[in-house]
């Protein structure tokens, strides 16, 4: 019982590595598009909020 509870937790560690690198990844991806997205969002929820008040 308790072998296999250790091999989850490494499994788990192992796991969120993996994820921490992919969100790095994601991350230094996103940071040349940050400014398009964040305005792309900004211009989205504006507009959203403009069709809401017209409804």
């Amino acid at each position: 019982m308790r072998k296999s509870l250790h091999f989850l937790s490494a499994t788990s560690r192992l796991l969120n590595n993996q994820t921490e690198i992919v969100s790095q990844r994601i991350l230094q991806f996103f940071e040349i598009s940050d400014l398009k997205v964040v305005t792309m969002i900004g211009v989205g929820a504006q507009i959203m909020s403009d069709y809401n008040r017209l409804m």
